[in-house]
């Protein structure tokens, strides 16, 4: 069997669960729309689905017990997700198109903080630059997303389908490649991990949490309602869209060049930094309708959501104890990327409609948390 090093093996993982990822997460509605359902019955199935991402990282993800059962773990959900997709080949209706969505979901999310936990581990295990690796994941889902926009023009929506079943498939073979060093138990053999509850009872897990939930869950306007928002002051859906892809390439920059430029900050200097950014950022967008100033505020996604993210993997793998990194690694998937992001859209979408870009306002405010609990040296 082939081998791969440990950087490029992550990061060829990287590359195609987002390759895969910036097809379904764009343009799987446009595939339901064309299968025959509503847009009510289309909101409804992502919405739950949603909220199932965050339950299957609860549950799935604490199950691996050591690191070195990371691996056969990815592979075999990748194997699952693949097959969990080859089956819309065969449903029709409604219903049998929902729970697939809803099973889809399901197995599929927890790949993400696998990825996220079996790099923590290389990056205390081999010294492995997560921001070098982690970058081809955000350049695959512009590639991905971008390609796909034309192939729909050029095709019916069943492109979406076939281009999603293709990608996972090299997904999965990519994923029975052996990587040159493997992830070590860090623990004592028979040692019990930390049940996941207990996890999230422990002080510096609670401030971890909170952090993490308040800087991510700020994106949420901006995720659901910045577009709608910038189309009605007049930008067209082509500018729209440069916006949106500068926001991801200022990311890519900021983890190509994040160990040279913050290398030797803490992860609680990371979040203070988030922090500024999440106040400025929103500000900026609360303020002003500028092409320039929102330009700016774009670039920041740079801070806000990269610093951010690195920050956690770095605290989850040099501060949080051996005994419950994987699980604290569920928990940040599970309510600081999902379950807060879910339930701040929805107050979003309840208040935009008359608060309009007042709703940034809001957002910038969840960075005032961060400013009173980052300020210890340790989380």
């Amino acid at each position: 069997m082939p081998f791969l090093s440990s950087p490029l093996w992550l990061a060829s993982f990287f590359s195609l669960f987002f390759f895969a990822w910036g097809i379904f997460l764009p343009f799987w509605a446009l595939w339901l729309e064309g299968e025959g359902l509503s847009a009510g019955q289309i909101g409804l199935v992502l919405g739950t689905g949603l909220f199932l991402r965050c339950i299957a990282s609860l549950l799935i993800v604490p199950r691996v017990k050591k690191e070195s059962q990371l691996l056969p773990v990815i592979r075999y959900l990748c194997f699952l997700t693949l097959a969990c997709f080859a089956l819309f080949l065969f449903l029709q209706g409604f219903v049998l198109l929902a729970l697939g969505t809803l099973l889809a979901n399901f197995i599929i999310s927890p790949l993400m903080p696998l990825g996220d936990a079996l790099a923590s581990k290389w990056v205390s295990q081999i010294r492995l630059d997560y921001g070098k690796v982690r970058l081809w994941g955000s350049v695959s889902f512009i590639v991905s997303s971008s390609i796909m926009g034309g192939l729909i023009t050029r095709f019916d929506h069943n492109i979406i389908l076939y281009a999603m079943l293709a990608s996972l498939l090299a997904l999965v073979l990519m994923s029975l490649i052996k990587p040159v060093t493997l992830p070590k138990d860090t623990q004592v053999q028979n040692t019990v991990r930390t049940p996941l509850w207990q996890v999230l009872k422990k002080p510096s897990v609670i401030r971890f949490i909170i952090i993490t939930s308040c800087i991510q869950g700020s994106h949420a306007a901006y995720y659901s309602f910045s577009s709608i928002y910038w189309k009605s002051v007049g930008y067209s859906e082509t500018s729209i869209g440069y916006l949106w892809g500068f926001s991801v390439l200022a990311e890519v920059c900021f983890m190509a060049f994040a160990s040279k430029w913050f290398g030797q900050w803490r992860a609680s200097q990371l979040f203070l930094l988030a922090a500024v950014g999440v106040a400025v950022r929103w500000s900026l967008l609360a303020s002003t309708t500028e092409i320039s100033v929102i330009v700016l505020a774009q670039a920041m996604h740079a801070i806000t959501f990269a610093a951010a993210q690195i920050a956690a993997i770095r605290y989850i793998s040099e501060e949080a104890s051996a005994e419950y990194a994987i699980q604290l690694q569920a928990l940040y998937a599970a309510i600081a990327l999902g379950l807060t992001t879910a339930v701040l859209t929805l107050i979003s979408g309840y208040f935009y409609p008359t608060w309009q870009a007042n709703i940034f306002w809001l957002m910038a405010m969840f960075a005032i948390p961060v400013f009173y609990l980052a300020r210890q040296r340790q989380i």
